[in-house]
């Protein structure tokens, strides 16, 4: 369930600065600029996100050795 919950932040984090982006070219006419803002944005966001989730997934599991076994 946790998991399901990181997936689902990141997610509704690249959607948030997507519709906000959206919501200024309306406001402002400058579209399609803020969009694009805000969907790069967005994405730099959710990938901050997933990568502090690999750190944090990464310490958790026990160390695996890095050579083929032999």
């Amino acid at each position: 369930m946790y998991w399901a919950s990181q997936v689902t932040s990141i997610s509704f984090e690249v959607a948030f600065f997507c519709l906000l982006g959206c919501w200024g070219d309306q406001m402002w006419e400058t579209s399609p600029w803020l969009l694009l803002v805000g969907s790069a944005f967005g994405l730099l966001v959710s990938s901050w996100h997933l990568w502090q989730m690999l750190k944090q997934l990464e310490k958790e599991s026990p160390t695996r050795p890095s050579g083929p076994k032999g």
